[in-house]
């Protein structure tokens, strides 16, 4: 049925990927019909490209292999299960060496917080040519990073190759994480992958960033002092208009006191409600960036028993 047990691929890449087709033969006088493929992990996949293989007929199973993500040699087999009464299971074993493209000095380039708005951060990674690299240069290489980054790879005079690796512009505040691949150039299937990640926070914050007001009794006013952080002598910050349906309840202003602002949260205890759950926006006019704004939630609950 399946012309050879073992498919030698010889020396290949780390971590890629590669494809290839299979052979099957239909010597008998019946139809060959091809049931089943399994394989001994999910990084080998076999696919029957067509079923069933007519008598003197050639079909094929095409085949994909994620090569590992570490030096060495490697066997993936695959179990083919068909009709063929002389031959019903078939082993076939494809084996391998995989070699590293460039072997970079760390697997995760981690650029902690930078601020939402501002320029990006640079970070330098050392890469050690391996067995796919040994003869080539900084322009024989891409980089294909994932959203929020970008990088290439440089030279310095003594031959080292480095991967400069870029933050961009990010619109959302939050955690990241994608993958960087350093690539042969035209050839993105050659590739030695690393991991970035990075936290993108706003410029300035509300601390505390949400305020609990606990038990608060009915009719009795409550306030609260909140600090504003990365706020600058330049910036003109102002509370938004809070919406009418709980503006009876809370009112808000800037505090200055010539050196930080703060936000005085004022509580005022509506008669029959039970809890006081609103938001307040805080806006920050700086004269180089957009304007920014943090809201900043107000929680609490109202004891009536007293």
């Amino acid at each position: 049925m399946v012309g050879s047990s073992r498919v030698n691929l010889g020396v290949v890449p780390t971590g890629t990927e590669l494809r290839l087709s299979l052979p099957v033969n239909n010597g008998g006088s019946d139809d060959l019909e091809l049931q089943h493929i399994q394989s001994t992990c999910s990084c080998t996949v076999g696919t029957i490209s067509r079923n069933p293989i007519q008598p003197g007929e050639e079909g094929r199973i095409d085949v994909r292999i994620e090569t590992p993500g570490a030096e060495g040699e490697f066997t993936q087999t695959l179990t083919i299960t068909s009709n063929d009464p002389s031959s019903p299971s078939v082993l076939v074993d494809f084996a391998g060496d995989a070699r590293d493209v460039v072997v970079p000095e760390v697997s995760h380039v981690r650029f902690g917080k930078i601020t939402r708005g501002k320029d990006g951060k640079l970070e330098k990674v050392g890469l050690k040519r391996a067995y796919f690299s040994e003869n080539l240069h900084a322009a024989d290489f891409e980089v294909v990073a994932g959203e929020g980054f970008e990088g290439r790879v440089v030279e310095d005079s003594q031959g080292e190759l480095t991967l400069e690796l870029y933050t961009t512009d990010r619109v959302a505040a939050g955690k990241e994480k994608g993958s960087v691949l350093v690539c042969l150039k035209n050839r993105n299937d050659v590739c030695t992958r690393l991991f970035a990640s990075v936290e993108v926070v706003d410029r300035f914050a509300c601390v505390p960033s949400v305020v609990f007001l606990g038990v608060i009794r009915s009719g009795q006013e409550s306030q609260v002092s909140v600090e504003l952080l990365g706020i600058s002598a330049d910036d003109d910050v102002r509370v938004l208009p809070i919406p009418a349906s709980i503006s009876k309840s809370i009112s808000a202003s800037i505090v200055s006191d010539g050196k930080r602002r703060s936000i005085a949260v004022r509580v005022h205890p509506v008669v029959g409600a039970r809890t006081i759950a609103g938001s307040i926006t805080i806006e920050v006019l700086s004269p180089s960036e957009p304007p920014q704004r943090v809201v900043l939630p107000i929680r609490g609950v109202l004891d009536s028993t007293g």
